[in-house]
C-alpha cells in the first residue's frame, strides 16, 4: 500500500511539473474564416484528457482596444464549441477571435518586478497552450461615409474596406499587421475611440492626412483612458508619429491620454 502511494506521489508531482499542450485544432487557425449572421462554425481541440487538475476554456476576444476584452463563453468538459453569430452577442466589429485555452491547476509563486511590491504562493489555474481563430464578419453591411463600431486593420485588404469613410465611431486598431503604411486611410476624419498602433513589423508611414479628432467618445470606455497609442513599431519614425497628434490637435483635438514609445529613432 505504501509502495503505490509512492508511485501515486510521483505521478502527481510528474503532472504538476509537466506541460500540457493542445495536440490538434479544426478548423485550422492558420486559415481565413469567414462568418456572417446565422453562421454557425464548431471549433474543436483535441489535448490531454480534462480532469479536476485540466479544464478548458473558450472566450470571444475583441481587439479593437488597447487592452483585448475577453469574454468567457464555455468551460469545463467542452472541447467542442459550435460558435454562431447573432446581433446581440458580438459588437459591431469587422473581425474578432476566438481562443480556447487550456489551463493547469498548479502551485505558483512569482512576485511584481517593483521593487516594495508584494509577492504571491498558492494553488491557481494556470494557461498551459492555447490555440486562436481570427474570424472575419461579412454581415457588417456598412456604406459610408461613416462606419459604426470598432474596426481591426492586419493587412492591406483590411484598410482598402475603409476607403471612402470619414468616420470611425469606435476604435481603430492596427496591430501585428502586415501593412507597410496607411495610405487607404487618408480620407478618415474621426476616430471616436482608441487610435492603436502597435507591434507592426513592416510599417514605415502612417498618411493619416485627414484625421481631425480622436478619442471623442473614449470617456465610454470602460477599459482604458488612453485615446492613442503609437508602440513598437521598429521601422516607423518617433516624429512621424508626434507630427501626426501635432497635427490633429492643430484641428479638433485629441480626447484622452496619449502613449506613443519604442518606435525608431530617426533624426
Amino acid at each position: 500500500m505504501k509502495y503505490k502511494t509512492t508511485l501515486f506521489g510521483i505521478f502527481f508531482a510528474l503532472l504538476l511539473l509537466s506541460s500540457c499542450k493542445i495536440t490538434s485544432a479544426l478548423p485550422d487557425a492558420s486559415q481565413k474564416i469567414e462568418i456572417q449572421k446565422d453562421d454557425v462554425i464548431a471549433f474543436q481541440v483535441e489535448g490531454p484528457p480534462q480532469s479536476s487538475m485540466l479544464k478548458y476554456e473558450w472566450y470571444v476576444i475583441d481587439e479593437s482596444d488597447s487592452y483585448p476584452i475577453s469574454i468567457k463563453i464555455g468551460e469545463g468538459k467542452k472541447v467542442v464549441f459550435n460558435f454562431g453569430v447573432y446581433a446581440s452577442q458580438i459588437s459591431r466589429i469587422n473581425k474578432f477571435g476566438i481562443i480556447c485555452k487550456l489551463y493547469r491547476y498548479s502551485y505558483s509563486s512569482y512576485c511584481m518586478p517593483e521593487p516594495g511590491t508584494s509577492c504571491y504562493s498558492g494553488w491557481d489555474w494556470m494557461t498551459d497552450d492555447s490555440v486562436k481563430w481570427t474570424l472575419t464578419r461579412l454581415d457588417q453591411e456598412q456604406n459610408p461615409p461613416v462606419w459604426e463600431g470598432n474596426f481591426i486593420i492586419s493587412n492591406d485588404a483590411d484598410q482598402k474596406e475603409l476607403e471612402g469613410f470619414t468616420v470611425i465611431t469606435g476604435n481603430l486598431n492596427i496591430s501585428r499587421s502586415t501593412v507597410t503604411n496607411l495610405d487607404s486611410l487618408k480620407s478618415i476624419r474621426t476616430i471616436g475611440g482608441h487610435l492603436t498602433i502597435q507591434n507592426n513589423a513592416s510599417l514605415t508611414s502612417l498618411g493619416l492626412d485627414s484625421l481631425a479628432m480622436i478619442g471623442k467618445t473614449y470617456n465610454k470606455q470602460e477599459f482604458s483612458s488612453y485615446a492613442v497609442d503609437i508602440s513598437n513599431n521598429p521601422l516607423l519614425c518617433t516624429s512621424l508619429a508626434e507630427d501626426l497628434i501635432d497635427s490633429v490637435f492643430s484641428r479638433d483635438g485629441i480626447t484622452g491620454e496619449i502613449d506613443i514609445f519604442n518606435n525608431k529613432f530617426c533624426n
